[in-house]
């Protein structure tokens, strides 16, 4: 008997050590045996862990699968981080490897320069626009984000547009010979006077989509492609939906056609919100009452003669602020329009044909009136 409840006991802290651990199976069969090996003797103490194993067990058994649970969900996870990696490292190498090694070669070059001449690939700087014109066409077409996949193509592209846009330009091109800029005296040491009213547009303001258009009359690759530009518009590539039809978006010229509404607004005179604007460069909706500035006889427009001569009377400091917004506005709109003109006169048939007679109203309005 003595020997039956020593093996009983010793079946019993086994089942005990069990259920610790979380067996739950092994506790209630060590259990019955030190029942059926001790008898009365440890019946008490089986039973009440019986009942432990009833009540404790499944929750250990929870607890057992939780922690397995949770050991799987961190393993899972890291197989998930190290898939995404191999998936982003293949998709980079694969966007590096778009493309013919001729068109890597000449990104990597184009993105290597500078110097505006050595982006076209022009090593005589006396060439003529012609030349310049030509060397662009072909570094366009080559360089279009539409057409060369490669990485950094749309940054080549871009680079390819300033530098025509300066070198096209005499006075440009003239400034940049001298000082390795567009800006007259940016450099040199000096601070030099800004450029006139017909140059005033840095080169980062040229929308390199709108320029290959000028050259090409659209994409020749079946949609648009847009860039963020300096002045931080928001541009997208647009393509052929399902149905044929194109997605209708915004690019800096329609943005351009837009400026006699985006620069009339005054947002800051007294008692106004900007909302609400003092004034229109040209009449539309409410602002049909023509005014004009008192320095340069400018025409502009409000909503009531009667309510602007009493919140902007003549003569006074109200009034003068107003008309140097309406010139300042107006003038920044005939440089923008001009400049455009100049643009589509270099790119277009006029460009090829110095004898044609081209009428250019915003630059001539421009000269009138500022000289």
């Amino acid at each position: 008997m003595e020997a039956n409840k020593e093996q009983a006991t010793k079946c019993l802290n086994i089942a005990r050590r069990s259920l610790r651990e979380g067996d739950a199976a092994k506790a209630r069969r060590f259990a019955e045996k030190a029942g059926r090996l001790g008898g009365a003797a440890v019946g008490d103490q089986v039973a009440a862990l019986l009942r432990e194993i009833e009540t404790g067990g499944s929750s250990s058994a929870n607890g057992a699968a939780a922690r397995g649970s949770s050991g799987a969900s961190k393993g899972t996870e890291e197989l998930r981080r190290r898939r995404n990696e191999r998936a982003s490292s293949s998709a980079q190498r694969e966007e590096e490897d778009k493309g013919t090694p001729e068109q890597r070669s000449l990104v990597k070059r184009i993105n290597g320069c500078e110097n505006y001449y050595d982006i076209l690939g022009i090593s005589d700087k006396q060439c003529s626009e012609d030349a310049i014109k030509r060397s662009y066409k072909k570094l366009a077409l080559k360089l279009h984000p539409d057409k060369c996949r490669v990485r950094g193509a749309e940054d080549a592209f871009k680079a390819v547009s300033r530098a025509f846009s300066c070198l096209s330009d005499p006075e440009k091109r003239r400034s940049y010979d001298r000082f390795g800029s567009e800006q007259p005296g940016f450099g040199s040491g000096g601070g030099g006077g800004a450029p006139s009213g017909f140059y005033r547009h840095n080169a980062q303001d040229i929308d390199p989509e709108e320029l290959f258009n000028m050259f090409f009359g659209g994409s020749p690759f079946g949609h648009t492609t847009h860039f963020h530009n300096a002045r931080g518009f928001h541009q997208r590539r647009r393509r052929p939906s399902q149905g044929g039809t194109q997605d209708v978006t915004f690019n800096l010229g329609a943005i351009m056609q837009l400026l006699p509404v985006l620069f009339l607004v005054l947002f800051t005179l007294i008692g106004n919100s900007p909302s609400d604007p003092v004034y229109s460069l040209h009449m539309q909706g409410k602002y049909n009452a023509r005014e004009t500035t008192t320095m340069r006889g400018i025409d502009f427009y409000v909503k009531s003669h009667s309510k602007f001569d009493r919140e902007y009377p003549k003569g006074t400091y109200a009034r003068r602020r107003v008309d140097v917004a309406v010139e300042k506005d107006y003038r920044q709109f005939l440089e923008n329009e001009c400049w455009r003109e100049r643009m589509r006169y270099r790119g277009g048939a006029a460009g090829r044909n110095r004898d044609a007679k081209v009428v250019m109203k915003s630059c001539t309005k421009l000269s009138e009136i500022w000289g």
